[in-house]
């Protein structure tokens, strides 16, 4: 008979998917050692331990991808670093629309 993995912590503090799932409406993978959640509509990222990253909350978070995550508050866009803080100048929706058409160009 085959044993079921679980999804243990790594670390002393860090939670369980499950753990996690439960203090949550949703929860994402871990990407550079955060996860992006949503909770009661608004979207964060937090450590392995449960705790959010910043205060700020957004429309909308994509993971971390070299030190910087894209995000959405509004009609507005721009990234930021793990810390919270903005990086670069916002992005408007023709910006965003422009940057999404580069994206897709380089794929």
């Amino acid at each position: 008979m085959e044993k079921e993995a679980t999804a243990e912590p790594k670390t002393t503090g860090e939670k369980t998917r499950a753990e996690l799932e439960a203090m949550y409406d949703l929860v994402g993978l871990f990407f550079e050692g955060l996860a992006e959640v949503c909770h009661n509509n608004e979207w964060f990222h937090i450590h392995p331990n449960g705790t959010p990253a910043y205060k700020e909350r957004y429309d909308w978070v994509d993971s971390f991808v070299e030190g910087k995550a894209m995000v959405a508050k509004g009609n507005h866009w721009f990234k930021i670093r793990p810390d919270g803080t903005k990086v670069g100048s916002t992005l408007t929706p023709e910006r965003r629309r422009q940057w999404k058409q580069k994206q897709e160009q380089n794929y």
